[in-house]
């Protein structure tokens, strides 16, 4: 569907396609993410990124600027196109505010701007409501009605709940971030999924069992740049235990013992070590440990009995501290 109309005035696809080609032509960039992906988007109709940043407003900026500066004649009659993204775009942002001190269309939902916000959600999803095809048939009672509804249902889900968490007589919310109840963050657990399985899109009960567990494990698995959803923030997708302390085995001349992150005994030998809880702030975190476990077990293997070694954290005053191992 490249042509549907407002009051009888056409809003077109072609004007997308007509800025894609001039920018690919010219030299000069028109300030939009436009790419050949936006315009043949066939294979990636789910993707997100690519409708947001399609419909934005530098779109709407780069299509008026050519019409009304340049006078380009590919663009004439593009005013309902233009109102239409900038509508589409202004949307979408309130559907997604993630600052709480942000501004416009971007700002949060609190007490003092609750009834505009609302004004706003029902302007917007009448505006929708009055698009029709070329036939003058209603979008909302066609065949292709779904985005239309989905973004009027939730408009108007967004207005209820803002008005029952900010004006419940009991602990009301001080603000509301639209963020929060985005589908986003289940989007990108499955993009997580996605990438662990080695890219499969079918996967059985126990491939989801050991992808699963293996995100538990590693925080490394991060959802694809190209993903139908971006990562918002660092929230936790899922839940971790937390894990036993790591322990590993020391091997002695004469006998085995282990180390772990308190306290290392080392027989017939004069070692003195800088203990673990007084190491650098630097090297004190859990991403660190394994730099902390190779930095002592580097001084026990190189040290030989009945001889001091000390390792390169140690100082005079720090060595008369009861935390060193002699």
């Amino acid at each position: 569907m490249k042509i549907i109309k407002h009051n009888g005035e056409a809003i077109k696809w072609r004007y997308l396609e007509a800025l894609h080609n001039i920018q690919l032509t010219d030299d000069l960039h028109l300030a939009n993410k436009v790419t050949g992906k936006h315009i043949d988007y066939v294979k990636s109709k789910m993707n997100v990124r690519l409708a947001a940043q399609t419909l934005s407003n530098s779109v709407a900026d780069a299509i008026d600027f050519l019409r009304e500066e340049e006078g380009h004649p590919d663009f004439q009659g593009s005013e309902k196109t233009t109102e239409f993204i900038r509508k589409l775009d202004t949307l979408f942002d309130m559907c997604n505010s993630k600052n709480p001190i942000a501004r416009y269309s971007k700002a949060r939902i609190d007490e003092s701007n609750l009834e505009q916000k609302i004004e706003q959600f029902h302007n917007l999803s009448n505006h929708l409501k009055e698009l029709t095809d070329v036939e003058g048939q209603l979008l909302v009672l066609g065949r292709r009605k779904k985005p239309f509804l989905g973004f009027m249902m939730t408009a108007m889900s967004l207005c209820q709940i803002s008005r029952e968490l900010l004006k419940r007589p009991n602990e009301p919310l001080k603000y509301l971030l639209t963020i929060r109840f985005s589908q986003d963050h289940l989007e990108t657990l499955f993009s997580r999924l996605h990438r662990k399985g080695g890219w499969n899109k079918n996967p059985n009960v126990l491939q989801l069992k050991w992808s699963l567990r293996s995100l538990l494990m590693k925080n490394g698995v991060t959802a694809s740049s190209c993903a139908n959803s971006v990562e918002i923030d660092d929230t936790s997708y899922i839940v971790r235990k937390k894990l036993a302390p790591f322990k590993r085995s020391i091997k002695t001349n004469n006998s085995l013992h282990t180390a772990d992150s308190k306290s290392i005994n080392i027989p017939q030998q004069s070692i003195i070590l800088y203990c673990w809880i007084h190491l650098p702030q630097d090297l004190q975190s859990d991403q660190m440990y394994p730099l902390r476990y190779k930095t002592v077990h580097t001084c026990i293997r190189n040290a030989k009995p009945g001889r001091k070694f000390k390792c390169f954290f140690c100082t005079p005053q720090k060595q008369r501290r009861t935390g060193c191992i002699q």
